[in-house]
């Protein structure tokens, strides 16, 4: 009989490894979803240089755009819109424009109307894209405007206000758990104030005490105990108030990070959780996950060293998920990034007189001093007690103030030095500022992502409704045409879905139009209400604004303001208005036509039936009981059905409205005898009838249409800059009270890295500055400030 061996070792080891596979296993899957949702969710950040942040109503706000990949700042072509807005502190919307973006950049203005009163106000800029991800995404700054013909007030604000925020590293408190807690408190104008905090339990007992170390910011260690209650007493400014900390948990985990110079310190400790639990910690940007390990808790701590070699620059998120890839931890770290743009900015001289030219020279490289091909943009303007010079630069707000949530005070304050105190400092506010809102069920799963907002890749992409007029229930499947009346034919096709919402992609479309957004009437079974979206997002940040005041001190100075923007407004008022005209396509969206007949050529006839049957071809014409039909015909012989019959692009819809054409009025008729495309819309050849202006020229639109105003994308106005190179240009008796000398937001370094410019100086005496922000084309940003004096 033959024996039979069995073996155990190779099963028994099998048993035991299984676990630490799978275990292994989920780590590789949490990271590969993490990484798989980043790589759909693109994410662009904005930056906007503005020329100043001090305007009188009347003057022109200029501000430059730069669009980026969020995590290499490589400039995103992506985006081809951008929303700018001027919020009050209730964020009110007092102004909204929209700028061309071409590989990432872009540039416009603001005339600021005497309708705005005093007051600060917050910029803001986003993409459509950017809506997806909420306004703390958004490019906010603040600014302030004087109406001159208002009486200057302080904002209605109350300077003992102030608000208290704790946040615990990590995100928890836990019972028996010693923790880092910081805090922030700041006045009603969100700035940092000076205070004395301490924690005291039911007994008035004080466990902790605190105090700011910069900018209202700071921190203490804490260490709930069980069955105790505490509360904050926070002193300032005479005032003392009594606050609520966190939520203290009975169980749960505590997460701290130290700096120990080449590596981040990693302890974690956890009550109530279990026993020699694993758990997963991951670090991460915007755009992959840097680093990924698994860390077992023995007796319920832990320790664990990241190498600052494997963070990325700038922001780094540290999130540690539990064995059922939940996130119960979460902390930011920031390491220092080492790819800059230096910008060597230097003007001829160090002062001028009135009217001289002031000539810059532009040196760019990186931090090996290697020469670099970079777009930046330049202000000029005068500095005084009105006007600051703004230090908040590109560099600061792409690597650190864009990452975290809410208002950075002074973040360039963190970039400055590279020491004990700065980088205390910049701890504080990452346990202090928070992290952005991130949603882990779906980075987590491997599901395909959704999103409201697409991408505004070719233009911009109009949203709506149809609904029935009657009953207000939502029209599926209905085909909705807008048209934007002109010589060149714009009309835009969509169907609703089951919802009754659609879009359409608009192209680019620039100034201010009217658009006529309809159904097909014709084949409506009923009335349809057609609704159009805004395309301005309607939810906002709770950033607070500083308050305004102007000192007596001040008052000489803002009437020299005033004065300045009066004479410029009055004596440069043509000058001021010179708009670029934009290059567009001059295609239709039925391409180039078969045949166009430019009426004056031919002999002039009282009706448009008769006009068609005498002189155009490609069609005929049937009347049958008062009604006119209308075929095409090419080579291949007769198409289906009748041809779309638009004016100005605005389609007919009934063919009889052609008898109500004036010939007098039309310019040309082009004739497209093929099948076109017009996305879900399929039309059996195009005629299309130009009126002289493009305006439809008196024609009356079906009652069932609606006529909206329509504003496309802002023209590029031309920046003032007079040139004084002759004896008579500068003897010139017209004055000169400019106070923003230049502005160019299109100053380029080629391969070497060098340019120049010049402009000149006005009959403003006073010291100037020159700010310069830009981007190369491998993602280092810079800026560089130049002074000068006019005596």
């Amino acid at each position: 009989m033959k024996k039979i061996k069995i073996y155990f070792l190779p099963l028994v080891a099998l048993i035991i490894a299984l676990p630490n596979a799978l275990k292994a296993q989920m780590l590789d899957d949490l990271k590969a979803n993490v990484n798989n949702y980043k790589k759909q969710v693109v994410t662009e950040k904005l930056y906007v240089h503005l020329n100043k942040t001090f305007f009188l109503t009347g003057e022109i706000l200029w501000f430059k755009v730069y669009n980026v990949e969020a995590s290499s700042h490589v400039p995103l072509n992506l985006s081809k819109i951008a929303y700018v807005e001027l919020l009050d502190n209730n964020n009110v919307p007092l102004l909204q424009t929209k700028v061309e973006l071409k590989d990432g950049q872009g540039d416009g203005s603001i005339f600021l109307p005497a309708s705005v009163t005093n007051g600060s106000y917050k910029f803001r800029a986003y993409t459509a894209w950017m809506k997806n991800f909420g306004p703390e995404t958004f490019f906010e700054k603040p600014l302030t405007i004087v109406n001159i013909a208002q009486q200057p007030e302080k904002l209605q604000t109350t300077p003992t206000d102030f608000d208290v925020q704790f946040m615990p590293e990590g995100g928890n408190l836990v019972e028996g758990l010693n923790n880092k807690v910081a805090v922030k408190v700041t006045g009603s104008n969100g700035k940092g104030i000076l205070y004395a905090g301490a924690i005291v339990d039911q007994n008035n007992d004080t466990v902790a005490r605190f105090s700011p170390y910069k900018m209202g910011i700071g921190a203490f260690n804490f260490t709930p105990a069980t069955g105790k209650t505490y509360k904050a007493i926070v002193k300032t400014n005479g005032k003392t108030v009594n606050n609520a900390l966190p939520k203290i948990n009975t169980s749960g985990y505590v997460f701290h990070a130290e700096d120990k110079g080449a590596a981040w310190d990693i302890t974690v400790n956890s009550k109530n959780t279990g026993t020699n639990e694993r758990l997963y910690l991951l670090v991460h940007n915007s755009a992959a996950v840097q680093f990924a390990t698994e860390i077992v808790m023995a007796e319920n701590a832990s320790h664990y060293a990241i190498d600052k070699s494997k963070l990325a620059d700038g922001v780094n998120q540290i999130t540690l998920f539990n064995a059922q890839r939940q996130p119960v931890c979460e902390r930011l770290v920031f390491k220092r990034p080492v790819q800059m743009l230096k910008i060597n900015a230097k003007t001829d001289a160090s002062a001028y007189e009135k009217r001289q030219k002031v000539s810059v020279d532009i040196n760019a490289s990186d931090e090996a001093l290697k020469p670099q091909a970079a777009t930046m943009s330049m202000s000029v303007y005068k500095v005084d007690s009105l006007q600051n010079i703004d230090n908040a630069g590109i560099n600061s707000y792409l690597w650190l103030a864009a990452d975290v949530k809410g208002f950075i005070e002074s973040p360039e304050y963190y970039f400055d030095n590279n020491n004990h105190e700065t980088n205390t400092a910049l701890d504080n506010l990452l346990l202090a500022q928070g992290w952005r809102a991130f949603n882990w069920a779906d980075a987590t799963s491997s599901k395909k992502m959704a999103f409201q907002f697409l991408p505004e890749y070719a233009g911009e992409m109009l949203y709506g409704t149809v609904k029935d007029r009657k009953s207000g229930t939502a029209v599926p499947n209905a085909l909705a045409y807008l048209t934007v009346p002109g010589a060149k034919a714009r009309l835009f096709a969509a169907r609703s879905d089951a919802q009754g919402r659609f879009f359409v992609n608009s192209g680019l479309v620039y100034g201010a139009n009217e658009a006529v957004l309809q159904t097909n009437y014709a084949i409506d079974s009923t009335s349809y209400k057609i609704d159009l979206a805004s395309p301005f997002f309607d939810k906002y940040t709770n950033n607070k604004l500083s308050a305004f005041n102007i000192t007596p001190s001040q008052k000489q100075l803002l009437a020299d303001y005033s004065l300045s923007m009066q004479v410029l407004n009055n004596y440069q008022a043509t000058a001021m208005r010179q708009f670029n005209s934009p290059q567009t396509d001059s295609i239709s969206f039925y391409g180039q036509p078969a045949k166009t007949f430019v009426l004056d050529q031919f002999t002039r006839f009282t009706t448009t039936e008769e006009v068609l049957r005498e002189f155009v071809s490609y069609i005929f014409l049937v009347k049958k009981d008062k009604k006119l039909s209308v075929k095409m015909f090419n080579q291949q012989g007769v198409l289906n059905d009748e041809p779309l019959i638009m004016v100005d692009g605005v389609p007919l819809f009934d063919n009889n409205k052609i008898f109500e054409l004036d010939p007098l009025k039309i310019k040309r008729v082009d004739v497209q005898p093929e099948r076109v495309f017009n996305g879900p819309a399929i039309f059996e050849g195009v005629l299309s009838f130009v009126t002289y202006k493009g305006d439809m020229n008196g024609f009356e639109l079906n009652p069932k249409a609606i006529l909206i105003d329509y504003e496309g994308l802002q023209l590029q106005r031309q920046f003032y800059s007079p040139v004084y190179d002759t004896a008579d240009q500068k003897g010139s008796r017209l004055p000169d009270f400019r106070n923003a000398l230049y502005w160019n937001p299109k100053v380029i370094t080629q391969a070497d890295g060098k340019t120049n410019f010049e402009y000149y100086t006005s009959d403003m005496p006073g010291k100037y500055v020159g700010v310069l922000q830009g981007i190369s084309n491998n993602g280092r940003s810079g800026s560089a400030y130049l002074y000068f004096e006019v005596k």
